[in-house]
């Protein structure tokens, strides 16, 4: 009779898979919140009459930028929780 075991192998390899995924999506959001405020501070920096749709465009691009790399690194976290609990590297929270 045979024992049903878990394959964990597979299971931590697409966790570190993920993990990495997210981390280059966080680091390309981090560049693209960047320019938004470059071009924010550029827009500013100018004092022209700028019309006001471009700045609030730019500022919601600049929200919703900062919103996306936050879930990312929530996820991150999470993940990184999770392979630990895997490997028993971390106490389970009860």
């Amino acid at each position: 009779m045979t024992e049903n075991t878990p394959d964990f192998s597979a299971l931590h390899a697409e966790l570190e898979a993920d993990i990495a995924a997210l981390s280059f999506i966080a680091k390309v959001k981090l560049e693209a919140l960047r320019q938004c405020q470059r071009q924010l501070l550029a827009l500013r920096e100018t004092r022209l009459p700028a019309p006001k749709f471009a700045l609030c465009r730019l500022l919601f691009e600049c929200r919703w930028t900062r919103s996306d790399r936050m879930k990312a690194l929530d996820t991150i976290a999470h993940q990184e929780r999770y392979l630990a609990n895997l490997r028993c590297d971390e106490p389970l929270p009860f």
